[in-house]
């Protein structure tokens, strides 16, 4: 059994990194270690141990790019801040533009029938927003399905709903079209051909 590691800051992340492998390398077995912690922090901390792990299999580290100016400079200060000059060749680092919600965007029919709304004010350029999570928090307060479990309480401190991992998840396992987000998101693209890549 040939293996690839993954590692992420949220639930959502896996699943997309998940559907990424299924699509590309579907003979590996897809193991998710991410930190317990959760967030990019977590990810940082244990940076240095996946480098190591991928020396002897593949590694998939997937972060969001947030208000850092670019992905080139995002990845330049994450090696620079553990003194890592290159990566491996086995190992993917998919930094995206800017949270990994903008590439469930990217499949704006998708998002829309399973939140149960019409195809309308969706971008065709998702990485572009800069809230891709809060446009899906937006677009789920006129669901008719989700919209208690997608969207945070009006009263409370929560910045999502209490359903926001699951429901997202189900909608990346059961109905994303990859191949749709990717013509819309370019870091899904390179995302895809990097991994690609692995089968040289």
């Amino acid at each position: 059994m040939r293996w690839i590691y993954f590692s992420g800051e949220d639930e959502v992340s896996e699943a997309l990194a998940r559907r990424c492998v299924e699509r590309v390398l579907p003979e590996l077995t897809f193991q998710s270690i991410r930190p317990r912690q959760g967030g990019i922090d977590g990810v940082i901390e244990k940076f240095p141990s996946y480098l190591d792990t991928s020396r002897n299999y593949p590694f998939f580290v997937m972060i969001d790019l947030d208000r850092k100016e670019c992905p080139p400079s995002a990845r330049a200060d994450l090696l620079s801040k553990h003194n890592i000059t290159d990566l491996p060749r086995q190992f993917i680092l998919s930094i995206v533009k800017r949270e990994s919600e903008a590439w469930l965007l990217g499949d704006s029919d998708g998002i829309a029938e399973y939140l149960g709304i019409p195809n309308q004010g969706i971008t065709g350029n998702p990485e572009e927003l800069s809230d891709p999570k809060g446009a899906i928090i937006q677009l789920a307060k006129t669901s008719p399905r989700y919209r208690d479990e997608i969207c945070p309480d009006a009263k409370g401190d929560a910045k999502v709903g209490p359903g926001f991992n699951f429901r997202l998840t189900e909608f990346v396992k059961r109905q994303w079209n990859i191949e749709t987000a990717a013509e819309r998101c370019p870091t899904l693209m390179r995302t895809l051909e990097r991994l690609n890549n692995l089968k040289d």
